[in-house]
């Protein structure tokens, strides 16, 4: 019986010693490579018949299954810039307001009334194919 427990105990150390590399291993191949669905890099201009949008964001869906969740972007004088865009079909939505001067009552609160810069047909989004490799992506809304 003390034979037995002085084999395993002895044993033991050399078992943990490769239980630790095995571990280790399996772990360094973690953060190795891209996990998840491809995305790229994109910036461009932003304009409303040819004007810069001062402020707003803008986000990217995909229209793909499996393609990731999507990106949003900050729009500022007229730029944006996003990380992490979907490969694909991408449904891209704007929002960019801008104060009226006014104010209007809502719920008997007086507020600064906001109007919305992105033109209506718009508002459903619109759809792009982005490809890897292609970084610069302008956008020249109309409201005509």
């Amino acid at each position: 019986m003390v034979g037995r427990k002085t084999r395993f105990l002895q044993s033991a150390p050399a078992w943990s010693m490769r239980l630790l590399v095995g571990l280790l291993v399996m772990a360094g191949g973690l953060g190795c490579g891209r996990g998840g669905p491809p995305t790229t890099h994109l910036e461009g201009r932003i304009t409303v018949d040819g004007q810069p949008i001062k402020e707003g964001n803008l986000s990217f869906v995909a229209l793909e299954p499996n393609r990731g969740r999507g990106s949003t972007a900050n729009i500022a004088e007229g730029r944006y810039s996003a990380r992490e865009v979907p490969l694909g079909r991408v449904l891209v939505y704007f929002n960019a307001t801008k104060a009226t001067g006014r104010t209007v009552i809502v719920s008997n609160t007086p507020v600064p009334e906001i109007l919305s810069v992105i033109p209506e047909k718009y508002n459903a989004g619109m759809e792009i194919e982005v490809i890897e490799g292609r970084f610069q992506q302008d956008f020249h809304l109309v409201s005509r």
